[in-house]
């Protein structure tokens, strides 16, 4: 005798392969935003970085070459005129506006020049592109011993208004950072050592990060901790 076994019925109906897509949509829904967040928040602490390595290159190069260089910054907001102290834009090789502009100092007129060496960083234009500024707190970090108030993105002091900030700063071939005034044709007054403390403040518009610049040159990368609601160390 042949003995017919019962049908296999234990595949998936039309309705539950159509839960398990729903589900699946819901999930990669919620996650999409996430990893949209995650990968912001990643940019914006590369350019950060890129930032203090910008700082932690001027000074490298200053004592490499026995030239000053100057640190120049697109901070909207601070200081007047342009972006030199002769109004001169901060523009890469294309012509292109950028938002920070490293030149070798080479005749020593605190001055961009063409001929000289130079090195740009870009944020973006982008949503959610870095900017300078601040949006989770208005304090500076701790370890910024600038005198300058921070009411934009820097706070390198004018060393005729110590509590003014300017948006450059120079590095001395000895790799000591200090502020300095500027005019239409050359670096008038130059601070002493000490004077090139300060930070640039920075946000995505979800985080804040600070390169902090001490007075002897070094650079440390500092973020805003919004649950701690305070600078990390």
């Amino acid at each position: 005798m042949v003995r017919k076994h019962p049908a296999n019925n234990e595949g998936f109906t039309l309705i539950e392969i159509m839960i398990v897509i729903a589900i699946t949509g819901v999930m990669i829904g919620m996650s999409v935003p996430r990893m949209s967040a995650w990968r912001a928040r990643l940019d914006a602490r590369a350019t950060a970085r890129a930032m203090g390595d910008m700082l932690h290159a001027a000074r490298t190069q200053a004592i490499r070459t026995g030239d000053q260089h100057i640190v120049y910054l697109r901070v909207p907001g601070v200081g007047t005129g342009g972006d030199d102290p002769n109004g001169t834009p901060l523009w890469d090789v294309q012509g292109d506006e950028v938002d920070v502009l490293m030149s070798r100092d080479s005749n020593g007129d605190c001055l961009i020049d063409n001929a000289e060496t130079q090195a740009v960083l870009t944020f973006g234009d982008n949503p959610g592109a870095m900017v300078f500024g601040l949006t989770n707190t208005t304090n500076k970090v701790p370890s910024d011993m600038s005198t300058a108030t921070l009411t934009a993105g820097a706070t390198f002091a004018d060393p005729n208004n110590t509590a003014t900030a300017t948006r450059w700063i120079l590095f001395r071939p000895d790799g000591i950072p200090v502020g300095f005034t500027g005019d239409s044709t050359s670096c008038a007054r130059v601070g002493s050592t000490g004077s090139g403390a300060g930070g640039i403040y920075m946000t995505n518009g979800i985080d804040d990060f600070a390169p902090v610049l001490t007075a002897l040159g070094g650079v440390r990368l500092h973020f805003f901790d919004i649950n701690a609601n305070g600078w990390t160390n």
